[in-house]
């Protein structure tokens, strides 16, 4: 099965759902599905993205047999509940998804 996760929190952040949709995705990958996840690139709990994560473009890798790519995210200095980082996570990872490449490439047969 191909499984597409959409979240603004993915390892190494370390945030408790982070660490949950890391562990679900790398053991769908490790049963054999084809995995794939778009996510920001860790920020918390410093609020700052350390350099080995510039946000200024998209970076894909694999990461325990799961396709991470990482969209870049606005992270507030001061954050407060009104910030964007949801809905700047959503609109870049959908504007990937139909970008240079195609939207199939991120399809999967369930989306989290």
């Amino acid at each position: 099965m191909r499984v597409l996760l959409v979240g603004i929190n993915y390892a190494p952040d370390l945030i408790g759902v982070a660490k949950y949709n890391a562990e679900l995705c790398e053991s769908l990958a490790a049963e054999g599905h084809e995995v794939k996840v778009i996510t920001a690139p860790p920020y918390y709990p410093a609020w700052k993205i350390p350099p080995a994560f510039n946000s200024s473009y998209f970076r894909s890798r694999d990461v325990n047999g799961v396709r991470v790519t990482r969209a870049p995210i606005y992270v507030p200095g001061h954050p407060s509940g009104a910030s964007l980082n949801g809905w700047s996570l959503t609109v870049r990872s959908r504007s990937r998804a139909r970008g240079r490449s195609s939207s199939r490439r991120y399809a999967g047969d369930q989306t989290l």
